[in-house]
């Protein structure tokens, strides 16, 4: 089940739930009802021979009422989860712009240069090559690695810790339930949280050397997600 869908659904569980308790607005069910078949006919469409659309059928608003269809509402939401859930990549290398609305099990390795856009969910790893994008508005429930270079543009939450390498940028918006370990030359522009640490690795002799040099030419800075 893809993502705007889900958020139908949830809001719809809670409507119903709150009318069955409150008695008001009796007179929204049947749109209610109408929009619960909907998601339920995108849902079964996924894996129509299941057994389970014999138990979980649409609702009638002349029979059913509130308290019927906020269980039927979580009952969806419990399935859609679990079918999530069965798409599995142990190792994912996208090597092309791509938009992921589902959610995942496996690690994930965006390829140089390469844009990601991620509203779903990932439970794994992500790696960003070294001019990659990923542009978050959902969750990443393992850690972040971004090579020099790439851009995390982060409106969501990440999981797990966040490490930047080189001149990688984090635009945080969103949370990080972890730490982030960045490069002296990494650059961190946050209007959101970080629960965790954020630790500067020291630089070397070498680095430190290198950035006094008169002649040294300046970094580019890393590109936008487009």
């Amino acid at each position: 089940m893809t993502e705007p869908l889900l958020k139908i659904l949830k809001p719809l569980a809670n409507m119903a739930e709150d009318y069955q308790v409150t008695g008001l607005h009796a007179g929204a069910l049947p749109y209610a009802i109408t929009q619960f078949n909907a998601v339920l006919a995108q849902a079964k469409s996924r894996t129509p021979d299941d057994p389970v659309w014999n138990v979980l059928t649409p609702l009638d608003p002349e029979r059913h009422g509130f308290a019927v269809l906020a269980l039927a509402c979580r009952e969806l939401l419990e399935i859609a989860s679990e079918t999530a859930k069965a798409e599995v990549f142990p190792l994912w290398y996208i090597g092309k712009d791509m938009t992921i609305a589902s959610s995942y099990e496996g690690s994930v390795v965006v390829e140089p240069n390469c844009r990601l856009l991620l509203t779903g969910s990932i439970e794994g790893d992500v790696t960003l090559r070294r001019g990659a994008c990923l542009e978050l508005g959902g969750v990443v429930e393992g850690d972040v690695t971004a090579e020099p270079g790439s851009v995390i543009e982060l409106r969501g939450c990440v999981e797990g810790d966040v490490h930047l390498q080189g001149n990688a940028r984090l635009e945080l918006e969103g949370g990080i339930e972890g730490d982030v370990d960045a490069d002296p030359e990494s650059r961190i522009e946050y209007r959101g949280i970080i629960e965790g640490s954020v630790r500067t690795r020291p630089a070397s002799d070498a680095e430190r050397s290198a950035a006094t040099e008169p002649d040294a030419p300046e970094a580019s800075p890393p590109p936008r997600c487009p």
